[in-house]
């Protein structure tokens, strides 16, 4: 009985140290994979533009374009690795059809503002990124942060915007996205337009 109780005890503290490792690990492969939607992402819309025939009113003709230009087809690459996902749905190539994937985890900028400095213009970022800097429990990472990522492709995960946004013209740090992006710059999720 007494060694029962110590396997308990021992495994009741081990479990939320499993836990935090596991959400580590989760951030880490978000954290790489929206580096590679943004490379991607840079590289399409400093070359090209939309097609005439795709007005943007949500991030999907964003997410279209992406996996239809350079096969960013996997759920995995628009949904953070902390939510349950049942299947990897694919976007077809051809037919532009998104399949399973029923929301993005993140919200996209367009026109990709290009000639803001690259390490500090922010091109997408992840859910729940509040006007005070601050994330909501909409973010994919509850309250306690979010991933912002530039336009040089390098991703940060931050409890508070401040720690990495900079007014996109005095370079001064601030909390609110509208600040870190050019006029004309909008914010796009998957239902629709946010600002």
């Amino acid at each position: 009985m007494i060694v029962l109780s110590i396997i308990g005890i021992l495994m009741s503290s081990l479990f939320p140290l499993g836990n935090k490792i596991l959400r580590k690990a989760y951030i880490s492969i978000d954290l790489q994979n929206v580096h590679q939607v943004a490379l991607i992402y840079s590289e399409v819309w400093g070359a090209h533009s939309m097609p005439d025939d795709q007005p943007i009113t949500s991030s999907k003709p964003l997410i279209f374009e992406l996996a239809y230009r350079h096969h960013l087809n996997n759920i995995r690459y628009y949904c953070s690795n902390l939510r349950a996902r049942k299947n990897l749905a694919v976007v077809d190539k051809e037919g532009h059809d998104l399949g399973n994937l029923q929301h993005s985890d993140y919200i996209f900028l367009y026109p990709i503002p290009s000639d803001g400095s690259a390490d500090t213009t922010p091109i997408l970022f992840s859910k729940g990124l509040q006007i005070d800097g601050t994330w909501s429990s909409e973010s994919p990472y509850g309250a306690s942060g979010g991933i912002i990522v530039f336009l040089d492709g390098h991703a940060k995960f931050c409890t508070n915007a401040q720690e990495v946004l900079v007014d996109y013209h005095t370079g001064e740090p601030i909390q609110t996205m509208q600040q870190a992006v050019p006029t004309g710059v909008h914010a796009y999720g998957f239902n629709g337009m946010l600002w």
